[in-house]
Parts: C-alpha cells; sequence; structure tokens
C-alpha cells in the first residue's frame, strides 16, 4: 500500500497513504539495511524520505519495516444518493458539497452506464446517472448533517439514502472499481484536479459518459502505446511535463508532480 501510494476516496479529506507514514526501516539494492522518520510526528527529522518512497513502486528500497498514523473508524456511514444527474451539474454539486460544512468525507459520481454494474439494488436499479455523498461520524452528528447536505442540493432533483452497511458496500466497489471487474484489458486510474477533468476529457473523449473513456484507454495499451496517450492528456490538460512518465512494472503511467498540482496519474 504505502510503497505504491494507494488510496481510496476518502483521500481528498484524510490524505493519501504517504500522508501517514512516519518512518521505515528498509533495505537498498546494494543490501544495506537504512532507516527515516521515526515513530510520533515530532520525532521525525531530517529528510523526508517517506515522501519519496511512498509510490516509488518499490524501485527504491523495499520497506520492511512501517510506523504510519491511525484514525479511528466512524461510527456511522450515510450516503446521500442523486438520481439522474447529468456529468456537468453533479461534478459542480460535488464540489459545493467539498467545500461546505457538512465534512463530507466520500464523493463521486456514476454514469448510467457504470452504475447498472453495482451489486447494490439503489444503484443499479436506478436506471440513471448516480452521484454519492459519504457523511461519517457519530449517529446525532451525521444525521444533523445529512439533512443540512439534503437542503443545500434540494434543486438536485431526486434523491435516495443508503444506510451504514450499503454505504459501505458502495464506496469498496468505487475504491476498487468493482465495476470494471473481469475486463480483458488494462484500466487507467486518473488523478485530475477538481475544476479542470470534467471539460479536458469530456474533450478528449467525447462520449465519456458511456464507458468509451475505459474503451479508449484499453485500445491504446493495446497497441503499446502508452506514452503517446500520457502526452495527449498532458497537453489536454496544460499540464507541464516536470517529469518524464515513468512505466512501473504494474503498468502505472504517472505524469507530474502529484495531486494538487494539476497533475495526472494513470494506474490500472
Amino acid at each position: 500500500m504505502f510503497a505504491c501510494n494507494l488510496s481510496g476516496p476518502r483521500r481528498f479529506k484524510a490524505g493519501a497513504a504517504r500522508d501517514h507514514l512516519l518512518g521505515f526501516h528498509a533495505v537498498s539494492g546494494w543490501g544495506e539495511s537504512f532507516k527515516s522518520g521515526g515513530r510520533v510526528v515530532k520525532n521525525v527529522t531530517g529528510y523526508d524520505l517517506c515522501k519519496l518512497m511512498c509510490g516509488s513502486f518499490g524501485t527504491l528500497a523495499v520497506m520492511t519495516e512501517m510506523t504510519f498514523k491511525v484514525l479511528p473508524r466512524a461510527a456511522t456511514t450515510r450516503t446521500l444518493l442523486l438520481l439522474g444527474a447529468d456529468d456537468g451539474p453533479a461534478l459542480a454539486r460535488l464540489r459545493t458539497a467539498a467545500a461546505s460544512a457538512n465534512e463530507v468525507s466520500g464523493l463521486a459520481h456514476l454514469p448510467a452506464a457504470v452504475a447498472k454494474r453495482s451489486a447494490l439494488g439503489d444503484v443499479a436499479g436506478a436506471g440513471s446517472a448516480v452521484t454519492a455523498l459519504r457523511l461519517e461520524g457519530p449517529a446525532p452528528s451525521g444525521a444533523a448533517r445529512m439533512a443540512s447536505l439534503r437542503a443545500e442540493v434540494a434543486a438536485a432533483g431526486p434523491m435516495a439514502e443508503l444506510s451504514d452497511d450499503a454505504s459501505r458496500a458502495l464506496w469498496r466497489e468505487i475504491r476498487d472499481a468493482g465495476y470494471f471487474a473481469g475486463r480483458d484489458a488494462a484500466l487507467w486510474r486518473l488523478s485530475l484536479t477538481a475544476t479542470a477533468a470534467a471539460p479536458a476529457l469530456a474533450d478528449e473523449v467525447p462520449t465519456a459518459t458511456d464507458g468509451a473513456a475505459v474503451a479508449s484507454a484499453e485500445v491504446t495499451l493495446r497497441k503499446g502505446d502508452r506514452g503517446r496517450a500520457v502526452r495527449r492528456l498532458q497537453r489536454r490538460l496544460g499540464i507541464g511535463a516536470r517529469r518524464q512518465p515513468l512505466e512501473h512494472p504494474m503498468g502505472e503511467v504517472r505524469v507530474g508532480a502529484g495531486l494538487g498540482h494539476r497533475s495526472a496519474e494513470a494506474r490500472p
């Protein structure tokens, strides 16, 4: 997890895996053991090798021991579903919810073709696009914030709410990209800035709402031309190539300097 810097839908609120690593022991390519960081936040001094190691896919060293921060599991999880929203308005509502005082911990928009692949009846049976907003925390706080969130998006149209177990199942699907499981092709995961992603990808793949974005990536990968595809995304998104695209054995292609710096990442 840390070597790949894997993160889920909670990343924008809780941070990526690299933000939780405090220290580690590792073995270098020369067979030398070394360590960096510490066991508590205030004890971390010297070069911040933790950030360097996260996302290196084991190319710099093999970590053998890690110390990381943990957060308590939320007492309750509730998800508000907005049904039938088009991509543009849905993403605008997600940005509004993220900036609100309701402490939303998960945001996702599933186009209709993706939503129908869900194992949850409330999502698959919607027959339209589904926009999901997650709230976590103590039950009284969650109820109050859910009421406030509903009021904020009241103009969005039909809504539904998922209880604790169903919410956790939905976000596991989203985290694991379960909607694309079993496809005999590589799958890319793009991390983009919230304001630029939608229009840029809409221009790149005009029919992205019906799954063509995935199909387009599959065609490019099968032709063995990942570099050209990533450079095309760079130009479309206005990303400066601050480092060369790096291809890992697992198929990741990464461009730019990280989320928050107008970067794009593509993962299987």
